[in-house]
């Protein structure tokens, strides 16, 4: 085993090492330093006990897992954790919005409540000693160097001479935790662990120790969190830090139980259920799921995976609910649904560009792949292509020059919305110009024609000074007159087809003359 030392305090050395009998797989050596404290022996055995506790979380993925004792070196072996720790955390990002210390509440309160269980008093609970994992971002509770436990079944410990055991627990003083964070009757119970957690809670929503808010603020210490945190939030971090223990929670699932009342947290559990539901074999829970995750919107991050698995469904109900819930998630789903767009399979192509273009202006740091399905071989994939380039608007005014040759394209729609794009990025495309007024010269598709001269006003052109003639009547009228009868006689014929009864499909026209264009000087 090769180790690098990292620290020097507690109960002596701490050393990163490298586990040859585990493919050279990164751990810590925590090594005990007699002489540090003059051979008192109790102070070894505390030592001894960290051990002992880290065996009986053995395989829990939020503490530290201890691979091995060697009583003869007087050091212990355990599992590296990487990360960063919340006290680090505060000092880079700054204070913990309410939302944050919601899901640190959330997740350390089941870790604590297993830590009980154990019958271990963790003792020392602060920013520090909480680390965030990497990559997994799970939070992890670290340093059980002061823990203790309130009751003992019998434990042994193998080390690397099987022959020897740990000794079993003896009577011994436990250390004090860190000041501040310390509960007033000490830590002699389950809840001075709470009363921890909820000073941890502070500071990491002040920025202040709680050990200075104390002194400067005496007993109203913790109004200070009051302003910045609903009254919910407020009643829960008070009750944690309750100086009588018997007004403070007794356990960590009385905690949790109070916290799953708070609306955010009740939103993410929700999340986190109709998440998992995704994956049922049954289609009725996935729709359900679906449903919910798309009433939750942007609260649903986590389900971004899961929802554009299910975009690649062969089932149309089922990757038609996907896309709706993840144009309701918004900006988060962005890049996931990039990636879509080098798949083979047209379909999924053109399930992800629907997508973005539902998403909107929110999809900008999707432009440059959305600018090369513009010339996709697919035209429906180019016409959703000039569609979302559209939504993006003006921040999209790199794809003029592919939205110029669209105007060019073989389908009628996709020249509609190529003009109807280049009319939402405004005054910036004023390049188009020539282009359009040469195309709709030759255009013979009135959608097309109606969404061009619409755009040359939105750019800037005086559209007014554009005469058509109408053959079977003789008479002429500009540009801007002929928008106005046109559209008029579309949503006429489309009311009457409403009054008919049944179902009726509006095409999704360009910019409407009952929009008022955005007229802008050259």
């Amino acid at each position: 085993m090769r180790c690098s030392q990292l620290k020097v305090g507690g109960f002596g050395k701490t050393f990163l090492a490298k586990d040859y009998l585990r493919f050279d797989k990164r751990c810590v050596v925590k090594q005990f330093i007699y002489e540090y404290f003059d051979g008192k022996q109790e102070i070894r055995e505390l030592f001894q006990e960290e051990a002992r506790i880290l065996l009986k979380l053995e395989n829990y993925s939020q503490t530290p897992n201890l691979f091995a004792y060697i009583h003869e070196k007087d050091c212990m072996v355990q599992e590296l954790i990487q990360g960063q720790n919340l006290e680090d955390e505060l000092r880079q990002d700054g204070k913990f919005s309410e939302q944050k210390v919601l899901d640190l509440l959330a997740e350390i309160l089941p870790v604590l409540e297993f830590v009980h269980d154990q019958g271990i008093i963790h003792k020392d609970i602060k920013p520090s000693n909480v680390m965030r994992q990497e990559p997994s971002g799970k939070l992890v509770l670290l340093d059980f160097g002061i823990s203790k436990r309130l009751y003992e079944n019998q434990i042994n410990l193998t080390i690397e001479n099987k022959s020897n055991k740990l000794a079993t627990q003896k009577n011994y003083s436990f250390p004090d935790g860190t000041v501040g964070y310390q509960a007033p009757d000490s830590h002699s119970s389950f809840s001075s662990d709470l009363y921890s957690l909820g000073a941890t809670c502070v500071q990491l929503l002040t920025g202040i120790s709680p050990e200075n808010l104390q002194t400067l603020y005496d007993d109203s210490w913790i109004d200070i969190i009051k302003a910045n945190i609903s009254d919910n939030t407020y009643k829960i971090i008070e009750k944690l830090l309750a100086t009588n223990p018997l007004d403070r929670f007794q356990t960590a699932q009385d905690a949790i139980w109070e916290l799953e009342n708070i609306e955010y947290i009740k939103r993410k559990n929700n999340v986190s259920l109709s998440t998992s539901l995704l994956s049922s074999p049954v289609n009725h829970y996935k729709f359900q799921a679906i449903n919910t995750l798309a009433e939750l919107s942007e609260d649903a991050q986590i389900a971004i995976p899961h929802l554009i698995k299910l975009l690649k469904s062969q089932d149309y109900q089922i990757n038609s609910g996907a896309l709706s819930t993840l144009v309701k998630i918004g900006s988060q789903a962005v890049l996931p649904l990039v990636d879509l767009l080098e798949d083979q399979r047209v379909e999924i192509r053109k399930n992800a560009i629907s997508a973005l273009e539902g998403i909107g202006k929110d999809a900008l740091a999707a432009t440059s792949k959305i600018i090369e399905l513009l010339e996709d071989p697919e035209g429906e994939i180019r016409w959703y292509a000039t569609i979302a380039i559209g939504k993006i608007g003006s921040s999209a005014k790199k794809a003029i020059p592919s939205l110029i040759k669209r105007l060019r394209d073989e389908k009628a729609g996709v020249r509609a919305y190529a003009a109807w794009a280049l009319g939402k990025i405004g005054i910036e495309a004023k390049d188009a110009l020539p282009i359009m007024l040469e195309t709709l010269r030759d255009e013979k598709n009135e959608d097309s024609f109606l969404a061009g001269l619409e755009a040359l006003e939105v750019i800037g052109y005086d559209i007014t000074s554009i005469n058509i003639n109408y053959e079977n009547d003789g008479t002429t009228k500009n540009a801007k007159e002929h928008i106005i009868y046109q559209r008029e006689e579309q949503r006429k014929s489309l009311e009457i087809q409403k009054m008919g009864g049944g179902i009726v499909l509006e095409w999704r026209r360009p910019l409407s003359a009952n929009t008022p264009p955005q007229k802008t000087d050259l």
